[in-house]
């Protein structure tokens, strides 16, 4: 699964609306590889298997490895084709009925081979949207931590969901503020974390191109952040909230009028969060 993570442009929304389309150009070219592997594997063959795991039907897709001195021949996950099949497998059952399917456990492995091989034989403009999509791999999140890497400082990395919780003027794990809370959290987590000079940056990401009932969530869960934020009192850390594509950055003004007496949080987009951040360096 190859992520074009770059940062070709002084703009972070052109570096992230680039980088998808790369990424999804190279999603395309290796999911045309493995749609020929499905479509060329035996109905029979006894390494691609389901399971029911936590009440849904997952597919795994397995090749041969070589075998053991006895003899017993040895087998190896495949990533990538098992996350094609289910994504194949997933689009089938969102028109299970239309299909002639009555439930998830009747679709075999012969029919995830059909639709790969009427991919394979679709225009490449179609075939654009039956491949894997980079806006569900993560791109957008790595651009942005690249983003700082580049025009801030290399220390910058996106770190595990739930490493680092904001949570009643503390930094916790998810795990940690969970047992706290009892409930629902009302922050989520930090997303990218980088050091300049004495202070460590937690760094808050969205981005969203147009409006939308999903982009409005997205805004007051930037806003739950920011405010978790304006409880921490340890000023070692500065916490930056990093929003590109032209509806999040519609909300910045609204944003930075919520922490505008904070001098360690900053709201903007790329450009301006590096701008910030470069300019507590003592040697500028």
């Amino acid at each position: 699964m190859s992520k074009k993570i770059e940062v070709p442009f002084k703009n972070g929304w052109e570096c992230i609306d680039w980088c998808r389309q790369e990424t999804n150009k190279s999603n395309l070219q290796e999911d045309i590889e493995i749609w020929k592997l499905l479509v060329s594997t035996d109905d029979n063959y006894p390494y691609v298997s389901s399971e029911i795991k936590k009440g849904k039907i997952i597919w795994s897709f397995k090749r041969l490895a070589g075998s053991t001195n006895g003899g017993k021949i040895k087998t190896k996950v495949d990533p990538n084709a098992t996350q094609v099949i289910n994504t194949i497998f997933s689009r089938i059952c969102s028109n299970l009925f239309t299909l002639g399917f009555e439930t998830e456990e009747e679709i075999q492995f012969s029919y995830i081979k059909h639709m790969a091989d009427l991919y394979l034989k679709s225009p490449m403009e179609l075939q654009l949207q039956f491949c894997r999509n980079a806006t569900r791999q993560k791109v957008d999140e790595d651009v942005q931590a690249k983003y700082f890497e580049v025009n801030v400082d290399p220390s910058f990395e996106t770190i595990k969901n739930g490493e680092k919780v904001l949570y009643k003027g503390r930094i916790v794990t998810k795990q940690e503020a969970n047992k706290l809370n009892k409930k629902q959290l009302k922050s989520r987590s930090i997303d990218t974390i980088g050091t300049i000079e004495k202070y460590t940056v937690g760094v808050f990401q969205k981005v969203s191109k147009v409006a939308g009932s999903g982009q409005s969530q997205q805004r007051l869960e930037t806003q739950s952040w920011l405010e978790e934020a304006m409880d921490i009192n340890d000023n070692s850390w500065i916490f930056v909230a990093q929003l590109d594509g032209p509806e999040a950055e519609s909300h910045i003004p609204e944003l930075s009028e919520v922490v505008k007496d904070y001098k360690n949080i900053f709201v903007g987009n790329s450009e301006s969060c590096s701008e910030f951040l470069n300019a507590l360096k003592t040697n500028k």
